[in-house]
């Protein structure tokens, strides 16, 4: 904690930032910042954040419902998009689904989808292996539209490591020979 004359730390009014959707408190702290170290540097500190409980400042965005804060932190170049929380070892992505589980559906699918177009991958586990579409109910009226978009970003992620391993073969296997057409 900072000193009473000194005010609070950038760590801490990143925090409150995170939790209260002030996104004006977030790009004024990290433009200073900025100003004092490399972008790469700043994504480690960025990603160095955790409250008491071992949360980042990811999942303090989609636990509280920051869209804007979440969408200026996921811009940031070089900051880690799949963090694992200590408790429980859950991405942001996990906890934009308990967000639309537990507070507003909308805004949860809302969030769990630029995660997902930010390159959050939907196929991490949780200590509990389980994946972020596991802990929705398909059926589920109000949460049918974040089933669809989770289960379409792991589609895409599957089929393109699918087709990343098919040209890996094809690099690796070179000529064997000529073809029936030589």
């Amino acid at each position: 904690m900072a000193s009473d004359d000194e005010g609070a730390s950038p760590k801490e009014q990143l925090i409150e930032a995170a939790r209260r959707d002030n996104v004006e408190l977030f790009h004024e702290v990290t433009d200073k910042l900025k100003k004092s170290m490399p972008k790469e540097q700043l994504a480690t500190f960025l990603n160095d954040i955790k409250d008491s409980w071992g949360n980042y400042l990811l999942h303090l965005a989609a636990s509280f419902g920051s869209y804007d804060v979440l969408d200026a932190l996921l811009d940031v170049e070089h900051l880690e998009c799949d963090p694992l929380t200590i408790r429980d070892s859950s991405t942001p992505l996990h906890t934009c689904v308990q967000y639309a589980k537990e507070r507003d559906a909308p805004l949860g699918t809302e969030m769990a989808r630029m995660c997902c177009d930010a390159g959050c991958d939907p196929r991490v586990r949780d200590k509990y292996s389980r994946k972020p579409i596991d802990l929705v109910n398909e059926k589920e009226g109000s949460l049918k539209d974040l089933w669809n978009v989770l289960r379409m970003e792991e589609y895409k992620l599957t089929e393109m490591a699918g087709m990343q391993t098919v040209v890996d073969d094809e690099d690796e296997g070179g000529s064997d020979g000529p073809s029936d057409e030589d």
